[in-house]
């Protein structure tokens, strides 16, 4: 079994996990109960420690404004269905677990500094060879009308190779086909 990260909550954590996966080895997964009854007073001791664990690193609030944004959903799935409650709730407790694991490791910041830097790394990279690009047509375009101004025969006529001929009409031209 996992340890909680809060460590004041480990023991309590401890007993409900066993708890908990007794009474769904032996008597949910056979039938022989659907409510799990003989675990709530240690569930509800273990929710109390993680929940001053939260209120101490302030993942608390951000818990209150998720279950706000989910009403809806919570009021859909609470229809009574066996066993439902409290395997909800052993993911809710994994669930702060992870919240507080998050919090401690810096797990935003490092995603936000990953962000930083490989915009960084495009803005460096990638958008000189995109004006080098534009450059570069800009001079193509300037070059043919230079062309087509210069001579008087049309394209399709003109003896200069690679300019309005075709690969076909090329080869043919120098007697390669």
């Amino acid at each position: 079994m996992s340890a909680s990260l809060a460590p004041e909550c480990n023991e309590v954590k401890e007993r409900y996990d066993t708890c908990f996966l007794k009474w769904y080895s032996e008597k949910y997964l056979r039938g022989a109960e659907k409510d799990n009854k003989e675990c709530a007073g240690l569930f509800k001791e273990y929710q109390k420690c993680l929940a001053v664990a939260l209120k101490d690193r302030g993942i608390d609030k951000l818990l209150d404004e998720a279950r706000e944004d989910n009403k809806e959903n919570d009021a859909r799935l609470s229809a009574s269905k066996t066993g439902y409650i409290t395997a909800r709730w052993d993911l809710v407790t994994r669930l702060y677990e992870l919240a507080i694991f998050a919090a401690e490791y810096g797990v935003v910041i490092r995603v936000a500094r990953g962000v930083v830097g490989l915009t960084a790394l495009f803005l460096t990279i990638f958008v000189p060879i995109v004006f080098l690009a534009r450059k570069e047509t800009h001079l193509v375009s300037i070059l043919d009308s230079c062309i087509r101004r210069s001579t008087a025969k049309p394209l399709a006529a003109s003896s200069r190779p690679g300019f309005g001929l075709s690969a076909r009409e090329q080869l043919r031209r120098r007697g390669s086909f």
